[in-house]
């Protein structure tokens, strides 16, 4: 895949629309929910992170519990809650 190619030599913007491309394919592919949800959290968009973690939640087996820890770690810090809320409520 040529996403996770561009991933790998660093080409990050690339690899990001390439994966909403991927996405926007196949809405229920994890692996765009994936690198996506994890690219926009470590960027600071968190809101578009939660809401690919809310999609990987609903697709993949086990994918709410699974899910879980990750959305602790998130929650650690309390201005982040706002954006949880909007997301998961």
């Amino acid at each position: 895949m040529a996403a996770l190619e561009a991933r790998e030599r660093g080409d990050i913007a690339k690899a990001e629309r390439l994966f909403l491309i991927a996405r926007n394919r196949d809405p229920r592919a994890l692996a765009p929910h994936f690198f996506l949800a994890e690219y926009y959290v470590v960027t600071g968009r968190l809101r578009q992170g939660l809401a690919e973690i809310a999609s990987l939640a609903r697709l993949a087996p086990g994918g709410a519990a699974a899910s879980a820890p990750f959305i602790a770690q998130v929650a650690r810090d309390d201005a982040r809650w706002p954006a949880i809320r909007a997301v998961f409520a």
